[in-house]
């Protein structure tokens, strides 16, 4: 196949504001000793919320749960999950 024939896109989000940094930070302070339930291929896991692991996609991946996602930024939709209990914050929406 030629080079030439071959495309590829790239996303990326801006940088998010002062002020929403600022609201985010607050919200993990805040998740402190929180825990969140994953259900990923039939099981379910607690998890305890850590912010310094980053959002709950990056938490549950490293807490050994193989989630599914692409972009890490919410684009593609790979990631998505239902809310049952409780709020969700998107830092940055670039829907």
């Amino acid at each position: 196949m030629s080079p030439a024939v071959i495309l590829s896109e790239r996303f990326a989000t801006g940088p998010i504001s002062a002020e929403r940094a600022a609201a985010a930070h607050a919200l993990a302070k805040r998740g402190g000793g929180v825990s969140f339930s994953a259900t990923l291929g039939g099981g379910r896991r607690t998890i305890p919320f850590e912010a310094a692991l980053g959002d709950l996609l990056d938490i549950a991946r490293a807490a050994s749960l193989h989630a599914p996602f692409a972009c890490k930024a919410g684009v593609c939709a790979t990631c998505r999950a239902r809310v049952t209990a409780g709020e969700v914050t998107m830092t940055t929406n670039t829907a």
